[in-house]
């Protein structure tokens, strides 16, 4: 495994209190997929309804439905980064199979600029294809390389890069943010990716489905261990909770789900609004953002 540079160094103070996630292949209407230009009108609804955040679903639930994307979300995002004015934005999360690691850093840093520093770059752990722990690692390294170092080489057994050409620089004084996407699974691989997390990434994202919450108290104890081990300040590693949220779940089940994902260690919460999307979204969306400041997140009480 690629071992981390401390020439590097780790963003300090990175957090998302209260993301939203949405789906672009579920806004499809029709064969023009014209219904993913709702994105911007939701994207403006979010941020003004506190939300901090807006990701957008990749790989991981593409594959897991047998679906395509009907654009690629860095193109919705320079979309959404012109619309809006404060909310972060990333693909949360996208794999290595057409996007290797370095392009996926190009990409990141392109939507930074073009957000003026909002941008996150994002891994899905284990990622499609399945990448083992020491292949996502050098993928993650490759990626904190391509943002904070100027012309990096690095080689690994499953990625390399050399005097690679990074430009665009990010728009701030830091580099983008690095994240790892954990879709919850056996309690042995959640695990080793939450390490990786802790040793390469500013943020963490464990996706949780309704009942999950439970588990998280177990996964941010590995987590703030593996960060102690690695040698990582608290501020400059975050374990984030995703929480899936159905179309038919009742706001007061989910700002009780939001409420324990905080108890139990997540710093933030990001809520994924699960297809199938309808008419009604745009009232789903503010009142899931409610219910999460209900419980607790993003300064709700």
């Amino acid at each position: 495994m690629i071992a981390p540079s401390g020439a590097a160094g780790y963003n300090r103070g990175v957090r998302i209190d209260l993301g939203v996630r949405l789906d672009p292949a579920a806004l499809v209407a029709g064969p023009d997929g014209t219904g993913v230009r709702r994105l911007v009108p939701l994207a403006r609804l979010a941020e003004a309804e506190g939300a901090d955040a807006v990701l957008l679903a990749g790989d991981d639930r593409r594959l897991r439905a047998g679906t395509v994307l009907p654009a690629d979300p860095y193109v919705l995002l320079g979309a959404l980064a012109e619309a809006t004015e404060r909310v972060a934005l990333g693909c949360l999360a996208a794999g290595t199979a057409g996007r290797p690691p370095s392009l996926l850093a190009k990409l990141a840093a392109s939507l930074d600029v073009c957000s003026d520093g909002r941008a996150l770059a994002a891994l899905a752990g284990p990622g499609e294809p399945p990448l083992e722990p020491a292949s996502l690692g050098e993928a993650l390294e490759v990626v904190r390389a391509m943002l904070r170092v100027p012309g990096p080489s690095l080689s690994g057994a499953r990625f390399a890069i050399r005097r690679a050409h990074n430009e665009p620089r990010a728009a701030g004084d830091e580099p983008v943010p690095l994240a790892l996407y954990v879709a919850q699974g056996d309690a042995e691989a959640d695990g080793a990716l939450l390490e990786l997390g802790a040793r390469y990434a500013e943020l963490t994202f464990v996706a949780l489905r309704p009942g999950g919450e439970a588990a998280l108290a177990g996964l941010a104890e590995r987590f703030s261990s593996s960060a102690r081990a690695a040698g990582r300040v608290p501020a400059t590693a975050v374990l984030e909770a995703v929480l899936e949220a159905a179309p038919e779940e009742a706001p007061g089940a989910l700002a009780g789900r939001v409420a324990t994902a905080r108890a139990s260690g997540a710093a933030g919460v990001v809520v994924d609004l699960c297809p199938p999307y309808d008419d009604a979204l745009e009232r789903r969306l503010a009142a899931a953002i409610a219910a999460a400041r209900a419980g607790g997140a993003g300064g709700g009480t």
